[in-house]
C-alpha cells in the first residue's frame, strides 16, 4: 500500500465533506424547483451538517486524532443558498 494512501480516518473525514455538500446540493435544487424557502433550506443545512461535525469531532476525540473543520464547509453552504 502506498505511503500517502489516506487512512481511514481521512477517507471518514473525506465522506462526511461529501454527505454534507450533497445534502446542501439537493436542498439547493428544492429551493430552484420551489418546493422549499431559501431559508428553510439554509436551516436544514446547518442543522444536518452541525449535527456531522459534532459527530466527526467525537470520533475524533475517540481516536484521538485531530478533527475536521467542517463547520467552516457548513458555513461555506448555507451561505451560498439563495
Amino acid at each position: 500500500m502506498s505511503s500517502n494512501a489516506p487512512t481511514v480516518i481521512e477517507t471518514l473525514w473525506q465522506r462526511l465533506a461529501e454527505e454534507i455538500r450533497s445534502h446542501a446540493l439537493s436542498r439547493m435544487r428544492d429551493v430552484a424547483r420551489g418546493a422549499e424557502t431559501p431559508e428553510l433550506a439554509r436551516l436544514l443545512v446547518e442543522k444536518y451538517g452541525m449535527g456531522l461535525a459534532k459527530a466527526a469531532a467525537l470520533a475524533a476525540d475517540v481516536f484521538d486524532v485531530p478533527a475536521p473543520d467542517l463547520t467552516r464547509d457548513v458555513d461555506k453552504l448555507v451561505a451560498e443558498i439563495a
